[in-house]
């Protein structure tokens, strides 16, 4: 009987597929007729996000116990946080978790977008350990032979930042500036790329803490690596005569 197995790699923030042998360290998500598989590749080669969406909810309803659901849903994350759909983010991701729990993109998504927003204590407490598990993780899971060990060493790095950064602001939604300091330094220093929204929180901290100069200094550096609302943001901040 013919096999398919679609298996998932560390990368960055890639899937790749492949039907011969699994990366070091994971375990394979196998079709269990060719006609799941098929289905799947309608889906998973379709680029229109809209018509990605229905292809998804139509595989998760055709095979709702199918190993490869985890790809379908770490797609409809993404779909849903483009969107700002933060609920739906949180219920997507949670059921691709009970499929795979060691999912580091899928931990980290959650981490990130728990704390946005009114949060409770329980959602907070939830994103730290999804943080944490990432940072675990990033120690222990196996990447793909297909990367450079610089790439490797490059992709643990942009893990480690955004864990350390979900738990500053896990910190900073309950109050604890000096803690969510250090977390968002760790961020910044562990990341590999100028990250414009951890360099503005890490700025807006360090003035909370009277650190006018250092705050100043980030929020030019935040203003450089943008998005557009950063720097917009940023370019605010440095214009008030409280940062001169």
């Amino acid at each position: 009987m013919i096999r398919f197995v679609i298996i998932l790699v560390l990368g960055a923030g890639v899937l790749a597929s492949q039907t011969s042998r699994t990366a070091p360290g994971d375990l394979p998500r196998q079709a269990k007729t060719p006609e799941e598989f098929d289905l799947y590749l309608d889906f998973d080669e379709t680029h229109d996000a809209a018509v990605k969406h229905r292809a998804a909810l139509n595989f998760e309803q055709s095979y709702p116990q199918s190993e490869l659901l985890v790809y379908v849903y770490q797609s409809e994350l993404e779909y849903a946080r483009a969107r700002n759909l933060s609920n739906n983010v949180v219920s997507v991701g949670e059921r691709a978790l009970a499929i795979a729990p060691d999912d580091i993109p899928v931990l980290l998504a959650l981490a990130e977008v728990m704390p946005n927003g009114e949060v409770d204590p329980r959602s907070l407490d939830r994103s730290e350990a999804y943080a944490r598990r990432a940072l675990d993780l990033s120690e222990s899971r196996h990447v793909s032979p297909q990367l450079t060990l610089d790439e490797c060493d490059n992709l643990r790095h942009k893990i480690r930042s955004r864990a350390h950064a979900a738990l500053g602001l896990v910190a900073m939604k309950r109050g604890a500036v000096p803690l969510a300091t250090q977390e968002f330094e760790r961020a910044v220093a562990e990341n590999p790329d100028a990250d414009g929204v951890q360099l503005y929180r890490l700025a807006r901290l360090y003035l909370a803490s009277g650190r006018r100069a250092n705050a100043a200094a980030l929020f030019q550096k935040a203003y450089q690596a943008g998005p557009p609302e950063i720097s917009t943001l940023a370019a605010a901040e440095l214009s008030r005569k409280v940062m001169r």
